[in-house]
């Protein structure tokens, strides 16, 4: 155990390298132990705190029966698999703090299990667990290697070569052994959060009939992000179609001959039209649905090859029989909740403009898509119109893959090429499933778009955005499960960093387990992440003083003042402080919304506001709601490696003020002087309100849209050397005026032109546009 002797400084504090992330040793000298604060989103299956728990390999059936039992709660298991520390850290927090403590990460191997679970001996440090051990997080892990230490090729035991993502697979893998098993499981993503009372809806009539719930990714696509089976028979249709889903990947990596002699753009690349795991999922869905092995994979690998279409009888042909035998099966299914499962369930339709109807005796009316699964079988026949045999012999990797479900000495479900298992088959029971989330093609009466489920589960894009996430902001209404995935703002970012941004906004995001993972509370911002010396480098943060920019700006005022501001940081050397807009602008609010009474009043949903491209909202209260500006979540506006001109986004900034001031709550105004006056202003201007802020009942005169002229030596002249002379990591330096910089020496202006090109938004008006329209 290391002992802190002095303070803690990101630059002092031993560190050493996992998957590129720093992770601190010295834990506790960053003050982010804490007690766990569980909110329970289902009484009945809250398990924080009751779980012996299990860190271990998984590869045996003895090691996953063991795991299991040690992880579920009332037969209940959460599974997610990462290859990113602290994504899996936030995930597996969510859970625990929804007081879903039954969860089992699947991490890469026994090394990044510990990191984890000393991550969480720290943060949590007061919470124990029902032996008066102190809990932790569980962990799950497969090996790696062969016996003799040579690393699998694909990284999983089961796979030849990579297909897609292998932490998908390690994932559906452990998923198919707890089914077949008899335990329920949600299968989720990094990106998931649990808004409401997941269990409490789906044990209760009428969905406590269904076996399989899937996102929709499509009209009869699922998504791999989200999927829940419950009381599924171990040799059904539910437990067949996770089985199965990873099944056909083992097959065609070991041997997709059959496969690719269809066409050669299916033996691109070993096959790189079966990459995804939602493919795979909707081949089996379909084949359940029809009744018999089906391949709908090959309509996206095949495209527009006529000459592999023919090989099939013809793309019609195909497409006929997958609609005849599959598609036409789903069917919309009419639910009438009541009592307190009618309370849970708000709306059913997007946009939510009140309440949906319901009958005389208080019953809600709701629809979801739904469709039975049987047991495929082929009967002893595959047609080449349904795709022909696409397998062939199988090799040491599909017969291992079988193996590990033998092991578990549980029935497996009738092998659907054996003509001999064929009543088998039939004679199971079918079993219910419910495409969630569903987006209808047709508009209710009044001309809403529905989307069918999304009470129980659904996207950013058509609940989230709208503020029903927010759940610090209380809105009336929040679905039971909320998944990213779709719907980010179109700014130039991977979807991992757009997806982290939703999470900051939305108010799921840890920043001190954040801290934790990333080396220290300074290192939590896209500016300083993997910097040693982030202290240091915010010791010098410029932004305008609340109050300066407000609603009565336009577009090209706030444009041109994010310019100069980054102009200032350029000239002092510091981190932009990119501010937010005023929520009551009427260029963040749609068609309709502007030219009203200001401030705006904001409620939830905030369907008055353009979060499709424009914002993102936040704050700690609708009175303080602020809006970021989506043309700053671009990581060229943040960061740089030379680690000159670097940006905080608006939320990140109100996050480092307020963990400022918890440490340092007479944190002094450092206020930039703009002109040559020895009885200029050291604190903001009085009167001023919070950046976004509507709490004034109108916005400054006009006289403050004014830009103050002042050149590079002014600016280091009056004031600023002595400012920056000032050593409190996140003090920020206010600028109580809009300002324009000028005559920069050509170094810094050289660096000012950089930043430029790397940020898009500081040449708004030179970009085409289409690009603008993104913003």
């Amino acid at each position: 155990m290391f002992l802190c002797t002095l303070k803690c400084m990101d630059m002092a504090c031993q560190t050493y390298p996992v998957l590129g992330i720093p992770v601190l040793l010295i834990l506790a000298c960053l003050g982010a132990v804490r007690a766990l604060q569980v909110t329970c989103r289902s009484a009945d299956y809250c398990s924080t705190g009751l779980l012996a728990g299990y860190v271990g390999p998984l590869d045996t059936a003895e090691q996953a029966k063991t795991a299991f039992d040690r992880t579920h709660y009332r037969r209940e298991l959460i599974m997610f698999a990462e290859t990113r520390l602290v994504n899996a850290a936030l995930v597996a927090d969510r859970c625990i703090q929804a007081g879903y403590g039954h969860v089992l990460p699947l991490l890469v191997d026994p090394g990044d299990c510990q990191r984890i679970i000393e991550l969480f001996k720290h943060y949590h440090e007061t919470f124990q667990g029902p032996d008066g051990v102190r809990h932790n997080v569980s962990c799950g892990w497969y090996r790696t290697t062969n016996e003799n230490g040579v690393p699998y090729k694909s990284g999983f035991k089961y796979l030849k070569h990579e297909v897609g993502v292998t932490a998908w697979w390690r994932k559906w893998f452990t998923v198919a052994r707890a089914v077949m098993l008899g335990y329920n499981v949600m299968a989720i993503d990094e990106d998931v959060v649990v808004l409401g009372d997941w269990y409490g809806m789906v044990k209760s009539p009428p969905l406590s009939q269904y076996t399989m719930f899937s996102q929709a990714e499509c009209a009869f696509c699922i998504n791999g992000g989200f999927s829940y089976i419950q009381n599924a028979a171990p040799n059904g249709p539910a437990a067949y179609l996770v089985f199965e889903a990873m099944q056909r990947a083992v097959r065609w990596a070991e041997n997709g001959s059959a496969l690719f002699s269809v066409s050669s753009s299916l033996g691109m690349n070993e096959g790189r039209y079966y990459q995804e795991d939602q493919s795979s999922l909707t081949d089996s869905l379909l084949s359940c649905m029809a009744g018999r092995p089906l391949y709908y994979i090959l309509l996206r690998g095949i495209g527009a090859d006529e000459a592999g279409w023919a090989k099939l009888g013809g793309r019609k042909a195909f497409m006929d029989a997958v609609n005849e035998l599959a598609l036409i099966k789903f069917y919309r299914k009419e639910l009438l909740l009541e009592g307190p499962m009618a309370a849970k369930v708000w709306g059913d339709a997007y946009p939510v403009s009140s309440d949906p109807p319901r009958e005389a005796n208080g019953r809600l009316k709701v629809t979801i898509m739904t469709a039975d699964l049987h047991m495929p079988h082929s009967g002893g026949e595959w047609p080449m119109h349904m795709g022909g045999y696409l397998y062939g012999t199988p090799g040491p990797y599909t017969l291992s893959y079988r193996k590990a479900f033998q092991d578990l000495g549980v029935p497996l479900p009738p092998d659907p090429e054996d003509p001999a298992t064929a009543a088998q088959a039939r004679a199971i029971k079918p079993e219910l499933f419910a495409l969630i989330g569903l987006v209808d093609s047709r508009l209710s009466p009044d001309g809403r778009q529905a989307i069918l489920g999304s009470w129980l589960e659904h996207n950013w894009f058509y609940h989230g955005r709208v503020g029903h996430w927010h759940l610090h902001l209380q809105p009336k209404y929040t679905q039971a499960i909320g998944h990213i995935h779709s719907g980010l703002h179109q700014a130039e970012n991977d979807r991992s960093q757009a997806k982290r941004m939703i999470m900051q906004h939305s108010g799921h995001y840890n920043w001190q387990l954040a801290g934790l993972v990333h080396g220290g509370p300074a290192r939590v911002f896209y500016a300083t992440e993997g910097d040693e010396m982030a202290r240091f480098s915010l010791q010098r943060v410029v932004a305008y003083a609340p109050g300066v920019l407000h609603y009565g700006l336009s577009k090209e005022t706030f444009i041109a003042a994010v310019s100069q501001l980054a102009r200032v940081a350029v000239a002092l050397r510091a981190v932009a402080a990119w501010p937010a807009v005023d929520c009551s602008s009427d260029w963040v609010l749609v068609n309709g919304s502007r030219g009203g009474p200001k401030p705006v009043r904001h409620t939830i949903p905030w369907l008055h506001l353009d979060t499709f491209y424009t914002v993102s909202p936040f704050g700690r209260s609708l009175n303080e709601l602020k809006c970021e500006w989506s043309g700053f979540h671009n990581l060229g506006c943040l960061r740089n490696d030379g680690g000159m001109a670097r940006g905080l986004l608006a939320v990140e900034f109100e996050h480092l003020l307020h963990s400022r001031r918890a440490e340092q709550p007479e944190m002094p105004h450092l206020v930039l002087q703009l002109q040559d006056s020895t009885n200029a202003s050291s604190t903001p201007p009085p009167g001023a309100t919070s950046a976004g802020s509507t709490s004034s009942s109108s916005p400054p005169s006009s006289s403050q849209a004014t830009f103050q002229r002042v050149t590079y030596r002014q600016l280091l002249s009056y004031n600023a050397d002595s400012l920056l002379a000032v050593r409190h990591w996140g003090q920020p330096l206010w600028l109580d005026r809009l300002v324009e910089v000028v005559e920069l020496p050509q170094e810094h202006e050289a660096l000012w032109q950089g930043w430029r090109k790397r940020c898009p938004p500081l040449r708004y008006y030179e970009l085409e546009p289409r690009q603008r329209e993104k913003w």
